[in-house]
């Protein structure tokens, strides 16, 4: 058997923590934001490669960056974010995304918590409905996630299935084959 594997150095764990500095008025602390940067926790940079350990991340005070959470983790906190490109997943706890503005996230979370946010488009993968909780916000939009990875990850959830006779109101996406006919099939229409 094995030796279980011993969590993240206090380097690696620092790596958990990204961005600028929120403003503290009582400490007479400015904000200071991290512009134009990209994070990325790529597959098997953090709870794949610790299993026995709850990875928790935590990003704040961030312009324009690019913001790429591509392993699992156990929860995830965003705050004082501003025109930022967030792809989260999966998060098998919660993930909250707060006091940020024009920010586009794609999130797969058990549960997505939202407040104080303005003008976001967020594309949600989660288990319910009552998934997604938001609290003093306004101007969000919601949709679907549409996020593509090259290898699959664990996730401890069932993926959605459509039953076997859709309604009118839900329908299979076509396979790439079928898509390709499709294209194929319009395309000789139209010459």
């Amino acid at each position: 058997m094995a030796a279980p594997t011993p969590g993240p150095s206090k380097e690696e764990a620092q790596s958990f923590t990204w961005g600028g500095t929120a403003a503290r008025p009582r400490r007479n602390i400015e904000r200071s934001p991290l512009k134009g940067e990209t994070f990325l926790k790529p597959p098997g940079s953090c709870q794949t490669k610790w299993p026995s350990t709850s990875i928790s991340v935590n990003i704040t005070a961030c312009e324009d960056c690019s913001i790429y959470l591509l392993d699992v983790t156990s929860q995830v906190q965003i705050s004082d974010c501003h025109n930022c490109r967030i792809v989260v997943g999966p998060c098998t706890g919660s993930v909250f995304l707060m006091d940020s503005t024009n920010c586009r996230a794609a999130v797969a979370a058990k549960q997505l918590r939202l407040r104080d946010c303005r003008d976001c488009s967020l594309h949600i993968f989660a288990p319910t409905s009552e998934s997604a909780v938001v609290e003093t916000s306004k101007d969000l939009t919601f949709g679907c996630w549409q996020v593509s990875e090259p290898t699959p990850h664990p996730w401890p959830y069932p993926h959605p299935t459509l039953p076997s006779n859709p309604t009118p109101h839900l329908a299979r996406s076509p396979t790439r084959s079928s898509a390709r006919s499709l294209r194929q099939r319009a395309g000789a229409r139209h010459r």
